[in-house]
């Protein structure tokens, strides 16, 4: 059985973010309980060239000349950006 704010936008008592929200039934005026209808590439690898993502930057050099993975973005941004609260 779901609990009773499964078919509301309930950002208060809904645990986390549920993308199911995003699909509105108009015919029910609430959030559908099938979850099938969430689809996505979440994780999934780049297969062509119009999958990859773009990352741009105003400071010189940052990006480097290379072609960056997904993964190494993170750690780039942790690297201009993770010091700037300190001191």
């Amino acid at each position: 059985l779901a609990p009773d704010y499964a078919r509301t936008v309930d950002i208060h008592r809904k645990p986390g973010y549920d993308p199911v929200e995003l699909f509105w039934d108009p015919v029910s005026n609430g959030v559908p309980l099938d979850a099938s209808c969430v689809k996505g590439s979440h994780g999934a690898p780049v297969l062509t060239t119009e999958q990859v993502g773009v990352a741009l930057s105003s400071r010189q050099a940052v990006l480097g000349s290379g072609k960056l993975r997904d993964l190494d973005l993170a750690q780039l941004v942790l690297n201009c950006f993770g010091n700037e609260g300190a001191g």
